[in-house]
């Protein structure tokens, strides 16, 4: 017997047969728990796992609003927290940097200009390199790229030495360190691969009464819930008018049921 199938058996009254059954939750509560709701021919029947009973009578429906959602879930994985760990790094490490800089006399614009060209020249020398021993570029195109890197370079060498706001030394570590970064990072790329963060599909199901109150349900993926509930509905509505030429009761005023994805 499944979750929903023991909570609703418990909480079911003589005679009564259940049409329909999922597993749902309650949106907007911290730490909601799954809730079993079933549809019977009488009612909707909520039970959740802590034993928390929401019952709704067909005929007390005013009106069915069923429409999707989307939302992020993070599942947490020992590689997610090794990556912000070392984000964290990385960014201690522009921090010293800059402070660096800031030692040296050209204050924390010039360190920060001076990682930023550094991070430029670590860049170009690593892509120089790959493009010199690439095979399937022609002789041509690798001269103009290793050119074009060489160019660069001595670019950055050259704003480095005319400029007083980079200073020279700093521009020197960082980029060794920049390589080191380059060498050492694609050895860890696959841990952290996929981070646990996905987008998932849902679709929320809002069920007004006559009396005004609102009862909101989420269920995983794309439901058919709220087209079973309006199905029960209708069943109900048929069956009550029928009651209505024999014995005359007087129904309640219900809306339309609004279809789903509105």
């Amino acid at each position: 017997m499944t979750f929903a199938e023991d909570r609703l058996a418990r909480h079911l009254v003589d005679g009564e047969s259940v049409r329909a059954l999922a597993t749902g939750s309650f949106p907007g509560e911290p730490g909601s728990e799954p809730v079993a709701v079933g549809l019977t021919d009488r009612r909707v029947l909520c039970v959740s796992a802590g034993g928390g009973l929401t019952d709704i009578r067909y005929e007390f429906v005013s009106s069915v609003r069923s429409r999707p959602r989307h939302r992020w879930q993070y599942r947490y994985r020992i590689d997610d927290a090794l990556l912000v760990g070392a984000v964290g790094a990385l960014l201690t490490a522009i921090g010293v940097l800059v402070a660096i800089g800031v030692a040296a006399g050209v204050g924390p614009i010039g360190g920060a200009l001076t990682t930023a060209l550094a991070a430029g020249a670590a860049t170009t020398l690593a892509a120089t390199r790959r493009v010199r021993t690439m095979t399937g570029l022609e002789q041509t195109v690798r001269r103009l790229l290793i050119g074009a890197g060489g160019f660069l370079l001595l670019s950055i060498a050259a704003l480095a030495a005319l400029a007083s706001s980079i200073s020279p030394s700093l521009l020197a570590a960082a980029t060794v360190a920049g390589l080191g970064n380059l060498a050492f990072t694609p050895r860890f790329v696959a841990a952290f691969d996929g981070v646990g963060l996905s987008r998932t599909r849902a679709t929320e199901l809002t069920i007004a009464t006559v009396d005004g109150e609102t009862v909101r349900l989420l269920f995983e993926g794309d439901s058919e819930f709220g087209r079973m509930l309006g199905a029960s509905l209708a069943r109900d509505e048929s069956a009550s008018s029928n009651d209505f030429e024999d014995n005359g009761p007087t129904l309640l005023a219900r809306d339309p049921l609004e279809g789903e994805g509105r």
